[in-house]
């Protein structure tokens, strides 16, 4: 990483699998820098600490109550979206499950339903989700989500359809809905929807 201010330098960071600084890392400077260094002439600024690093340590230091969930959900998110875990690990499930369990708010529990093992676990966080705020536009979501994948998807269909979402939420229930629309051959109605939400959106929803 080059510096952006004082003396000219770089940077380089060499970490361990998690993304933390190894310890048993020796160096030799020679040349230039090694003169510059002597004289005073050139400085470069302490490693960064990698954000995985500094996630892993902010959990490590957690402590098992609803403080410590919100580093666990972080963190959690952070191994599945960047991938960095090896293949077959299910740390980040795991991370969102604890998450849920020290504080089951619907974020979390949205979390844990969406990394869920299988349908009966995911069931299990919706139900709680619903327990907690069942008209919040995400756990409806959640809910028709699992209707459309069970024997019955027009439930999921109908529950849509009556809860009209807006938002953000509202366009993913479209979607949904184009889904159901075109798995029944009404491929008119679900282009309609996908239609109407390009022009109101300016094409941003795709």
């Amino acid at each position: 990483v080059c510096t952006a201010e004082g003396p000219w330098g770089f940077t380089l960071g060499v970490g361990d699998r998690q993304g933390g600084a190894r310890s048993d890392l020796t160096f030799t400077a020679e040349g230039p820098t090694s003169a510059a260094a002597a004289s005073g002439n050139a400085s470069a600024p302490a490693a960064p600490v990698a954000p995985l690093a500094n996630l892993e340590a902010l959990v490590e230091a957690a402590p098992d109550n609803a403080r410590g969930a919100g580093v666990r959900y972080d963190l959690s998110r952070f191994l599945q979206w960047t991938g960095a875990l090896d293949e077959g690990t299910t740390r980040f499930r795991e991370l969102a499950e604890k998450a849920a369990e020290l504080d089951p708010s619907v974020e979390h529990l949205e979390l844990a339903a969406d990394y869920a093992e299988n349908r009966a676990e995911r069931m299990r966080f919706v139900a709680q989700a619903e327990e907690r705020r069942a008209s919040d536009p995400r756990v409806v979501l959640q809910r028709a989500s699992l209707l459309a994948s069970g024997p019955d998807p027009g439930q999921a269909l109908r529950l849509l359809l009556e809860a009209n979402l807006r938002g953000e939420e509202g366009i993913e229930a479209d979607w949904m809905i184009a889904t159901l629309y075109e798995q029944r051959s009404l491929r008119e109605a679900a282009l309609a929807i996908i239609e109407r939400n390009l022009r109101s959106t300016g094409g941003a929803a795709r």
